[in-house]
């Protein structure tokens, strides 16, 4: 695994399945973590509240994903400084 000691990451899907299992790796590798959710609320504190009993920083942020203001927001909110970003659904937006 690699070292993210001092990187933020954005786990879009966070609060459950794949996104889940990304958001603790990316923890477990020393990230601090923002966990996505559009509507678990409660499932996306319980992946908060496991990443922060392993040290990490995390909190969620509500957004849907196919609203393009609402990604723009989320970033900008999530990833001030150096992070990574993890797409876990298939977005498409009309041009």
């Amino acid at each position: 695994m690699f070292d993210l000691k001092n990187r933020k990451a954005l786990v879009t899907g966070g609060s459950r399945g794949i996104g889940k299992g990304i958001a603790i790796s990316l923890a477990k590798a020393g990230a601090d973590v923002v966990v996505n959710y559009y509507s678990k609320v409660e499932e996306a504190e319980a992946v908060v509240s496991e990443i922060k009993k392993l040290g990490r920083q995390s909190y969620a942020v509500k957004a849907d994903v196919s609203i393009r203001e609402e990604v723009v927001k989320m970033v900008r909110l999530s990833l001030y400084n150096k992070g990574l970003f993890c797409g876990n659904q298939a977005i498409q937006w009309e041009k």
